[in-house]
């Protein structure tokens, strides 16, 4: 209770010396009786939704809506609509239902008193786990939900809430804050939920329903600032004063570290002018290391330096101009390590080459990496020649998301047999080798080489579209096609004639499940595939 207070007296030391043009505001909701009213006509998704906002819980408070558009039975055992609630202490959960059939998706490990990102993804196609809950744009929870959401005639006397929920007997009201809530009537990739944690979204994607920060004060009322203008009424907030808000700042995991460094960065909204940094050897803080915090940062990184080897946590505290830094709170805490030497560079998940036309096209996908520097592609002539480089692709650092690459191979021979191997390099430079995949050439091998180069295929993995870019070396009848692992045609990307010259093509991949997937292109009686990771 008496960090509650401290809180809430820098919040209102800061509200008094700034406005909504030095800073950003959030709204604080007291726990009792206050809350959000907007009319939730056209919030009523069903089919796919993404819902997401910034929260600082102060108490936990059971069933108390974050973002509420549900609806409960009289005993509680059924629900309409979709919502994020509070639960047990140090819980949150995600529910949506249809009032014969419900789900509820649990997250644990939320601490109070702490900005956090929440977004739920919803997908009535997807074949299961079509709910997705992240925490801080990292994949926390799945669950399932194989039907439409739908809602009670009568859902729309209920209407959507900003801190609280209502079962039309009692109010279960938020105590803590929430900044920069945003529904989508799509479903949002990974990559796009990350992107975009501490930025503005494009104000008129037809997509985004509904869109609301609170740096309007002066007013009860509460703007959208999507194109579709639903806008929302504060009920029992007496005065403009808004607290500053300190959310849209999030320390990442760093992916570049050494033996004894470790470049620290975060995403920030472009509100913050400067920041402070922590870096400690416990997550408690109880002391920071020597010369830190190091404060006035201008940018959005920090490299630490001559390091002892092993685990450190730091946090960032975001600026305002004309805020007393002192009185300015501390972001959540991020778990790092220094390199070690026992490190697995990454999990390779499938490696092969095959003879396409004029040469072997070799393609590998990773399942992650860890302080992964560097690919080097080798091949030899036989199985006793020497190994020699032919290709080096960059690595991704840390990253635990699926990775695909191509290399094309055109220094071939009729009548020979050729060997291929990864060699993958960690930051601290230990070498791993994966196995050897082999390719035999046909004696009477003389291809006659396709019309057409690939010149990008991008992004890939891809979600829920990607661009195919062809160089092409001659006019000839072409034909794109889009397969699935078991052989069925999903799509004809293009089948006729092609001018010489630069292509461009893409494709959206609509209501089909996350996956594998291969683009075909055939010309001649020859053709060329590439795999897709379809990721949602």
């Amino acid at each position: 209770m008496k960090k509650r207070f401290f809180y809430m007296f820098i919040l209102l030391v800061s509200a008094l010396t700034l406005t909504a043009e030095d800073g950003s505001m959030c709204l604080e909701f007291n726990g009792i009786d206050q809350y959000v009213s907007i009319d939730n006509s056209s919030l009523d998704l069903n089919r796919y939704m993404t819902l997401e906002c910034w929260f600082r819980i102060e108490e936990f408070v059971p069933d108390a809506g974050l973002i509420d558009n549900g609806k409960r039975s009289d005993d509680g055992r059924s629900f309409w609509g979709y919502g994020v609630y509070s639960g047990e202490p140090g819980s949150i959960y995600v529910r949506v239902g249809n009032g014969t059939k419900d789900t509820t998706v649990i997250v644990d490990n939320i601490p109070s008193g702490c900005w956090q990102h929440i977004a739920f993804t919803y997908d009535r196609f997807k074949n299961n786990e079509n709910i997705i809950v992240f925490i801080n744009g990292e994949v926390r929870a799945k669950g399932d939900f194989a039907t439409a959401i739908t809602y009670p005639v009568y859902m729309n006397n209920y209407g959507l809430f900003l801190g609280k929920s209502y079962d039309g007997f009692s109010n279960r009201f938020y105590d803590g804050c929430l900044d920069e809530v945003r529904i989508w009537s799509r479903v949002r990739s990974n990559a796009e939920i990350r992107r975009f944690l501490c930025q503005e979204p494009d104000s008129i994607e037809n997509t985004l329903q509904g869109c609301y920060n609170f740096n309007q004060t002066g007013s009860t009322s509460l703007s959208d600032l999507s194109a579709k203008g639903i806008h929302g009424t504060l009920i029992n907030f007496t005065d403009s004063l808004r607290p500053l808000s300190y959310a849209q700042l999030l320390p990442m995991q760093p992916s570049d570290v050494g033996f004894d460094r470790i470049v620290l960065h975060w995403a920030s909204s472009p509100a913050y002018d400067r920041y402070s940094v922590d870096l400690s050897r416990d997550s408690l803080f109880s002391q920071s290391l020597e010369t830190y915090p190091c404060m006035d940062v201008s940018t959005q990184y920090h490299i630490a330096e001559e390091l002892e080897p092993g685990t450190y946590y730091y946090r960032i505290k975001g600026h305002y101009a004309g805020a007393d830094p002192a009185l300015e709170p501390w972001s959540g805490v991020q778990r790092t390590a220094t390199v070690s030497d026992v490190a697995t560079a990454l999990s390779l998940a499938h490696f092969s080459a095959v003879l396409e036309g004029d040469a072997v096209i070799v393609t590998w996908t990773t399942e992650s990496q860890t302080e992964h520097a560097r690919f080097d592609l080798e091949r030899r002539e036989g199985k006793c020649g020497a190994w020699e480089r032919i290709a080096s692709v960059a690595g991704e650092g840390n990253i635990s998301e699926p990775r695909c690459y191509r290399r094309r191979d055109n220094g071939i021979l009729a009548g020979k047999y050729y060997e291929y191997r990864l060699k993958s390099l960690s930051i601290s430079g230990m070498l791993d080798s994966s196995d050897v995949i082999a390719v035999r050439v046909p004696d009477d091998y003389n291809p006659d080489p396709l019309p057409f180069s690939v010149r990008e295929l991008f992004p890939n993995p891809f979600n829920p579209e990607f661009s195919l870019r062809l160089d092409m070396l001659r006019s000839a009848e072409v034909g794109i096609r889009i397969f699935s692992l078991d052989g069925r045609l999903l799509a004809v990307m293009h089948q006729g004639h092609l001018e010489s010259g630069p292509q461009h093509f893409s494709w959206k991949a609509g209501d089909i499940p996350a996956g594998i997937y291969l683009l075909e292109l055939r010309s001649g009686g020859k053709r060329e595939s590439h795999k897709l990771l379809y990721i949602k």
